[in-house]
């Protein structure tokens, strides 16, 4: 009994021995989770940021590869496809969409769109991973070869001698049919990149590291969802103000582009045509862009054809030259705008949001 009570009489003063190393290792736990709390909390400097997406020589001469593919696949397809509903009439004189009359307008139109929309599968699908419009700028440059074979305007102005403004109206209509094209093509590559191609490469290769809450498809399609939330300013969810800088961005690429192609497009030549097309809205869509970020690309690509609506309008029914058109914007056709336009327009409007890109990752990486 004496033993037994021993016993029991030591009993709690080991349980307590035991104990002792438990609540030490429980205090040192509580301590280190403390310390990777306090850790968090700190202020993220230079070095602790992730390292810069960078690109070599080789990887941007793939991509740039993968451009030229997508746009030689293109440019195979319209010939054989689209080029048969474009040819000239033996009336018209020129390439259109209402070469072959109205009646057969909207049926090109349809069939037009559905190309476009498979060319955009594919050049999207070459061109991953890359920006939302890499496609489109396959596309529309794959147009401009339809528009060489096509010619000028002057053989189109023969033809409707003394009735110029049958001439006009009938390409104001054709640059409505073209807007409808862009339309289907802008919401197409919306669809396809937050389905199937979005990716944060094209606005990383900047040398930015994105925020983790931007790497979601619905957010990597737009350019103003990303840099409004690196400015850490919210987009504005006032519809209203959506829409007033969608006008804005529409009436800049206008007026831009339209003085732009004013002053370059001296002739109804075809490659001066081009180049007037290509620089004018690429300009446009640069400072549209830069001082109008909230608005959406589409209004931007609407502002092409709408341009040349204007240009139209504004020559009615002058008497010119033979072969000669007085007002410049009207020397160039509608298949002219939507292609060398439209891939100006991007190839600018882009150019802006690397600009802004950059500026972020300057800010991110300070030089020491």
């Amino acid at each position: 009994m004496p033993c037994q009570n021993r016993s029991d009489a030591l009993a709690p003063a080991a349980i307590m021995m035991n104990l002792q190393p438990v609540e030490q290792e429980t205090a040192d736990a509580m301590t280190q989770m403390v310390i990777t709390k306090e850790t968090v909390v700190v202020e993220p400097t230079a070095q602790s940021l992730p390292a810069p997406e960078t690109e070599s020589f080789w990887q941007a001469l793939v991509r740039w590869a993968r451009y030229a593919i997508g746009t030689f696949v293109s440019c195979v397809v319209l010939f054989y496809v689209v080029w048969p509903l474009l040819a000239p009439a033996p009336w018209s004189g020129s390439a259109s969409l209402v070469a072959h009359g109205w009646g057969l307008a909207l049926i090109n139109t349809l069939v037009v769109a559905l190309v476009v929309v498979v060319l955009l599968v594919i050049c999207m699908w070459l061109t991953h991973p890359d920006f939302p419009h890499a496609g489109l700028l396959c596309v529309s440059l794959a147009f401009c070869v339809l528009a060489m074979k096509a010619g000028p305007m002057h053989t189109l102005l023969r033809v409707y001698q003394g009735r110029y403004s049958i001439l006009y109206h009938l390409l104001v209509g054709e640059c409505v049919l073209w807007a409808m094209i862009i339309a289907v093509a802008e919401l197409t590559s919306r669809m396809l990149f937050q389905r199937f191609f979005h990716n944060p490469r094209w606005a990383s290769r900047a040398g930015l590291a994105l925020p983790a809450d931007l790497n979601q498809p619905h957010l990597l399609y737009s350019a103003p969802d990303i840099l409004f939330r690196l400015r850490d300013r919210p987009l504005g969810q006032n519809p209203t103000d959506r829409l007033a800088a969608n006008a804005a961005a529409f009436a800049i690429t206008v007026v831009i582009g339209g003085l732009v192609a004013n002053f370059f497009m001296r002739s109804e030549l075809i490659g001066q045509v081009l180049f007037s097309c290509f620089v004018a809205f690429a300009i446009a869509a640069f400072f549209a862009a830069m001082f109008t970020p909230a608005a959406t690309a589409l209004w931007i690509w609407l502002a092409v054809p709408a341009t040349a609506i204007v240009g139209y309008m504004l020559t009615g029914n002058q008497d010119v030259y033979p072969g000669h058109v007085p007002f410049p914007l009207a020397r160039a056709m509608p298949l002219d705008y939507v292609s060398a336009g439209l891939a100006g327009a991007i190839i600018g409007y882009y150019t802006a949001v690397k600009l802004e890109l950059h500026q972020r990752a300057d800010e991110q990486y300070p030089a020491a």
